[in-house]
């Protein structure tokens, strides 16, 4: 490579003693780290320089994480083995790997709360207001282990209200204390339960709470 390291896009990162070869494109266009490095006169982001003489950004973290991370870059594909480890979930959270993290985000959520029903941005937005950044949820113990773990997976019922009876219907027919037709707003999702019992008290919570 040469010295003149502003004549092309590609460039040389030193990452914990490990060189990288990659162009700025593709780590600007992923990190917003590097986009904010690179923001305006990118040369001046070079470091360091090697024994060959070539100008690199030396940057002291663990090189087999950002491997990881530069493959997803690339491919923008990564196997759920490979994310589900915590100093690949820092680092992304370092650089600002915006994509993967709401991707994470949105996974481990949904496995947590199979009931949360909204917008990918809603569920992001959820994720961030519960438990935080990567790192929060890493010390909450939510990541890695919801990335796979699912919780509950149980099916879910509507809890309606109609003519003034409250009923709870499909997938499977629990209770039915009226017909299931001109629901109001006031409905919501109910766990299913093999028990008449369960149901009929978490019918009660909801009438006590959400329907005044």
């Amino acid at each position: 490579m040469a010295d003149d390291n502003r004549l092309g896009n590609y460039i040389e990162l030193n990452v914990g003693g490990t060189v990288f070869f990659c162009s700025k494109s593709l780590l600007t266009y992923y990190c917003s780290y590097f986009s904010s490095k690179f923001n305006d006169d990118w040369t001046t982001a070079y470091n360091h320089t090697n024994e060959r003489g070539n100008k690199q950004i030396f940057i002291d973290h663990n090189p087999e994480p950002f491997r990881i991370l530069l493959n997803f870059m690339r491919e923008n594909c990564l196997e759920c083995q490979e994310i589900c480890s915590i100093p690949v979930l820092l680092q992304a959270e370092f650089f600002g790997v915006d994509d993967l993290l709401n991707a994470v985000k949105f996974r481990s959520y949904i496995n947590k709360h199979p009931e949360f029903r909204g917008s990918p941005h809603d569920v992001i937005h959820a994720f961030n207001s519960r438990y935080g950044g990567i790192k929060d949820a890493i010390s909450k113990g939510i990541l890695p282990s919801y990335l796979i773990k699912r919780e509950g997976r149980k099916e879910y019922a509507l809890l309606g209200k109609s003519s003034g009876r409250f009923l709870v219907q499909g997938p499977k027919r629990l209770f039915d204390d009226g017909p299931f037709d001109d629901l109001s707003a006031e409905s919501g999702l109910v766990p299913i339960s093999p028990l008449f019992l369960d149901c009929l008290n978490w019918v009660r919570m909801f009438i006590a709470i959400v329907i005044p």
